[in-house]
C-alpha cells in the first residue's frame, strides 16, 4: 500500500476483512477498513484520514479503491482423478517401507488475459493438508511441473481430497490461484508395503 506516494504496510493477502491503525512516517495516524480478495471477490481498500491543523481544524478524507485480481492459471492435470502410489516412474530407489514413492505430474494452462508472465508459484497438498514439496517458479514455457517425494506415501483419510494450486506472477504482481482437487490411489491398492497385512 502506498500513502501520499510512501510506501506503509504490506497487507496479509488472506486476511478477509478486518480494521488496521496504521501510522505514517511522521507518526500521525490513519485507520483502515479492508476486505481483501482471496475468496475470488473484488479487494476493497477504504482509507480515512483526519487531519488535525495547529489551530485545532479538523478535516476527515475518505478514499476507496477497488480492484479484481488478475485471473489465475488454469489448471489441467491432475483434475477430479486418482494419481497412482508406488509409481516407479518416481525414479526413486524401491524402498522396504513405502515402495517406490510419489510422483505428481501437474499441468496448466497461462491466464487468459493480463501481463506476461514471468513465473510460477505451485504448491500441492495431500488430503491432511500436508505439503509435498516445495513452492517452485517452474519456466514459463513449459507450464508443467513434476514433483517427487521418495521415501513417502499417502495412506488413509489423506488419500482423498488432495488439492494443488498455481498462481502467476507479472514481475512482482500475483494473479488469483488455480486450484484443482484429485485423490491418490489407495495405499494398499497400490501394494505400498506400508499398506499390506
Amino acid at each position: 500500500m502506498y500513502f501520499g506516494n510512501t510506501p506503509c504496510r504490506v497487507y496479509d493477502p488472506l486476511l478477509l476483512y478486518g480494521h488496521v491503525n496504521l501510522s505514517s512516517a511522521d507518526g500521525s495516524s490513519f485507520s483502515t477498513n479492508y476486505t481483501l480478495g482471496f475468496e475470488r471477490r473484488p479487494a476493497i481498500l477504504s482509507v480515512d484520514v483526519t487531519i488535525v491543523d495547529t489551530s485545532g481544524g479538523t478535516w476527515t478524507i475518505s478514499k476507496s479503491v477497488a480492484w479484481e485480481l488478475v485471473p489465475a492459471p488454469t489448471p489441467r492435470s491432475p483434475v477430479n482423478t486418482t494419481v497412482r502410489q508406488n509409481d516407479p516412474s518416481s525414479g526413486c530407489p524401491y524402498d522396504s517401507t513405502h515402495g517406490y514413492g510419489l510422483v505428481l505430474d501437474l499441468s496448466w494452462d497461462p491466464p487468459a488475459a493480463g501481463p506476461p508472465v514471468t513465473s510460477y508459484i505451485v504448491e500441492a497438498f495431500d488430503g491432511a493438508g500436508r505439503r509435498l514439496g516445495v513452492p517452485f517458479d517452474p519456466d514459463t514455457t513449459l507450464r508443467k511441473r513434476r514433483i517427487v517425494s521418495c521415501y513417502t506415501h499417502v495412506e488413509g483419510a489423506a488419500e482423498r481430497g488432495a488439492k494443488w494450486a498455481v498462481s502467476a506472477y507479472a514481475g512482482s504482481i500475483p494473479t488469483d490461484y488455480g486450484v484443482a482437487t484429485f485423490d491418490f490411489q489407495s495405499c494398499r491398492d497400490a501394494g505400498v508395503p506400508a499398506c499390506q497385512p
